[in-house]
């Protein structure tokens, strides 16, 4: 296991081809990714040169602190200045900013244009079904945080002058994978995949979503142990760790992807600010209220997330759901209100009238809500596979978070919880995503009766 103290400054994985090369089974795209760097995947030839399209802060505010981070991502190499007599080629998108939820601002480009010539190729990213699923009773979790992500992955040459932006009168391109390129999240997930792989095997349990990593181990001493050699390796193969939004010191209680999870006790619920964001959605979507599309599907979003975790979830969702859906509204181009009281009235009161039933979840005793038996089967590639007996999944309360991430808040106290597995199991689950208004009925099982 190597020493080498881990980096604060993302370094090009290309530069730690030959460790790639040695530790890892590599195919052959990935191999050239890593080598040469990323070559954009075209579904349709690319846009001839559109023009120098300039773009326009709508305050000085805003102004200034765009121009402190493409001064930050400069130092950092992400982007470059435009080579001189190169400016009229390629293909320019506006560039903004958007606000870290730790603070500060992320830069994204915004190619959506560009992506349309982009081949579309889906991939499975990590759930929060997923996550419950792999938690075992009395295991100990820490986390670490990837700093700069995509900035890892290079742009081959030839391909950088189609990220380009111009700001000020000064043209810019991207030589690293930039945030709002369409398959940005897919390669670079590829990438954490390929580098975790060897640590699986090994019988290291890891998950990851995109720069955010979670360890379990059935011990303590396991936990730092495997903290500790993950680290190192990513360190090895060319990744910076973000030290501070990691969480190394093992624990029994993580805040991970917007939930709190507790193996002492095998219990999982929204995180405190996922909660508050979701009754503040709750507020605005209420009889008497008008509410833009847009509001409307955020909710959705939002609540469509967070089942999992709620007994029934997607229950309460459903005639909100039922009812958007008559309406056919692009939520994109239509920016009036879907409707008016009397049909957000006519959702009913199960849902509207009672957002805490949502955002605190169910207590024990009401009907099925809280004894209802949940089965999902899955392979875990987690370096073993696991099985067992079926379960049940309980509401009961639940402690203050011990164990939390930056930049979440503290206090949650009151809430409902949803409890995990008592055993590990290979199951099938009937909490699936739901489609129209109709929710999913697992082979061999009874349908639910009116609700």
């Amino acid at each position: 296991m190597s020493t080498e103290t881990p980096q604060m400054c993302a370094r090009l994985v290309s530069e730690r081809y030959s460790v790639w090369h040695t530790l890892l089974s590599m195919n052959g795209w990935m191999s050239r990714v890593i080598k040469d760097g990323y070559t954009l995947q075209f579904a349709s030839p690319p846009s001839p040169f559109n023009g120098l399209l300039e773009t326009v802060m709508s305050s000085q505010a805003g102004a200034e602190a765009l121009m402190t981070e493409l001064s930050e991502i400069l130092v950092k190499e992400a982007i470059s200045r435009v080579p001189s007599g190169q400016e009229c080629k390629g293909y320019y998108s506006r560039y903004f900013l958007v606000p870290k939820k730790t603070g500060g601002m992320r830069p994204i480009l915004d190619p959506s244009l560009f992506n349309k010539s982009i081949m579309r190729r889906p991939f499975h990213m990590l759930t929060i079904s997923h996550v419950l699923e792999c938690v075992r009773s009395g295991d100990w979790f820490a986390s670490i945080d990837l700093k700069d992500a995509y900035f890892h992955v290079p742009i081959v040459p030839r391909h950088r002058k189609f990220l380009r932006f111009s700001f000020r009168g000064v043209q810019f391109q991207y030589n690293r994978l930039p945030f709002g390129y369409s398959l940005a999240p897919r390669t670079f997930a590829k990438c954490v995949e390929t580098a975790l792989e060897p640590l699986r095997r090994r019988g290291i349990r890891v998950l990851f979503y995109l720069d955010d990593l979670v360890i379990m181990a059935s011990s303590e001493r396991s936990a730092a142990l495997h903290t500790v050699e993950l680290a190192s390796h990513l360190t090895l193969l060319g990744f910076a760790i973000n030290w501070r939004k990691s969480s190394p010191v093992p624990t029994q209680s993580i805040m991970y992807l917007g939930v709190y999870l507790d193996s002492s006790s095998m219990r999982a619920r929204l995180s405190f600010a996922r909660r508050e964001a979701l009754a503040s959605f709750l507020s605005r979507v209420t009889p008497g209220k008008t509410v833009t599309a847009l509001s409307v599907m955020r909710l959705l979003g939002m609540m469509s997330a967070g089942h999992v975790v709620v007994p029934l979830g997607l229950l309460h969702m459903r005639k909100l759901q039922r009812w958007f859906s008559r309406l056919r509204l692009d939520p994109i181009r239509q920016k009036m209100p879907p409707g008016n009281s009397a049909l957000l009235r006519s959702v009913g009161s199960d849902l509207l009238g009672k957002p805490s039933s949502f955002v605190r979840g169910s207590s024990p005793g009401q009907g099925d809500v809280a004894r209802i038996g949940l089965h999902r089967r899955i392979t875990v590639r987690m370096g073993r596979n696991v099985s067992g007996s079926g379960h049940r999944r309980k509401m009961a309360r639940a402690s203050n978070p011990t164990h939390q991430f930056s930049g979440v808040v503290h206090g949650a106290e009151g809430a409902e919880t949803l409890r995990f597995p008592a055993e590990r199991t290979a199951c099938v689950s009937e909490d699936r995503q739901q489609d129209g208004s109709r929710l999913h009925q697992p082979t061999g099982r009874r349908p639910l009766g009116p609700g």
